[in-house]
Parts: structure tokens; C-alpha cells; sequence
């Protein structure tokens, strides 16, 4: 037991990948879905919903982008609870392309870094490569193994 505790202690036995505790907040992420952001240009907002602990503790969430404040974005969070955050975030018609968008979450003592990709895709790319087409399945001879 007091190996289990010393372990515990040092970081050896860490939590499940999915929990994120943001430092110095009180808040912890366990759970996110989706777990990345995809946005278009003007396009519909998607809706995070995000299970964890202390989100009532959340005041704003501000958008960083190239080291400064980012208007690109915009995000409105709802907390039904102090487990459960819903964000909504859609981006603006100007937004430029990128990944490096950044979510800040911000307490009343501290703001941190929220571990969410979120990136603005590009209108003059394609969505993306098709489906690979698959065969039927060739029916196998009797008595083959493979």
C-alpha cells in the first residue's frame, strides 16, 4: 500500500490517457468528444460536450493563434454542471486556414491551455480523398484453410 501511494505520488502510475487536469484551474478534462475540431470558413459550429471535473470553476475561453488573441473563432460554453461543459465553436467567415489554433480556458485565478486540437480548414481544398473501394470477397475453395 505504501509503495501503491509512493508510485502515485511521483507520477508512476499515472491516470488514464483520456484525463487531462489543467494545471493551476481545478478543472480536469476526462473526456472529450469529438477530440479534435474541424471547421470551415463560415461553416456550421460544432459542439464539444466534455466530461470532467470543476467546470463551473470556467469563466471564458479565449482563442490564441500565433501568440495573440485570436478573433477567428468564436466559442460559447454552456456548463449544465460541474462535470459536463458544452462547447460551441465555429469560425468565422474570414478565418484564415491553420492548426494552430489554441483554446485557453480561464479560471478566476489562472489560465491554462485546454488540450483541444482545433483547426480551420482550407475552402480551396478538397474534403479530403475518397473511400477506398473495396471487392467482394472471393468465395473459397472447399476444404482451403485461407
Amino acid at each position: 500500500m505504501r509503495l501503491l501511494f509512493l508510485l502515485t505520488l511521483c507520477g508512476f502510475l499515472a491516470a488514464p490517457a483520456v484525463a487531462r487536469p489543467i494545471i493551476g484551474t481545478g478543472v480536469q478534462i476526462k473526456l472529450a468528444r469529438p477530440e479534435r475540431v474541424e471547421l470551415q470558413p463560415g461553416g456550421k459550429p460544432v459542439t464539444v460536450r466534455m466530461l470532467g471535473e470543476g467546470f463551473d470553476a470556467v469563466k471564458a475561453i479565449h482563442v490564441w493563434r500565433d501568440g495573440e488573441r485570436s478573433y477567428d473563432l468564436e466559442v460559447e460554453f454552456q456548463v449544465p454542471n460541474q462535470n459536463t461543459m458544452d462547447l460551441k465553436i465555429q469560425a468565422s467567415s474570414g478565418a484564415t486556414a491553420g492548426r494552430d489554433y489554441r483554446l485557453i480556458l480561464v479560471t478566476r485565478k489562472w489560465s491554462e491551455r485546454m488540450p483541444l486540437p482545433v483547426e480551420v480548414l482550407d475552402p480551396a481544398l478538397p474534403a479530403g480523398p475518397p473511400p477506398p473501394e473495396f471487392d467482394e470477397p472471393k468465395p473459397k475453395p472447399p476444404g482451403s484453410w485461407f
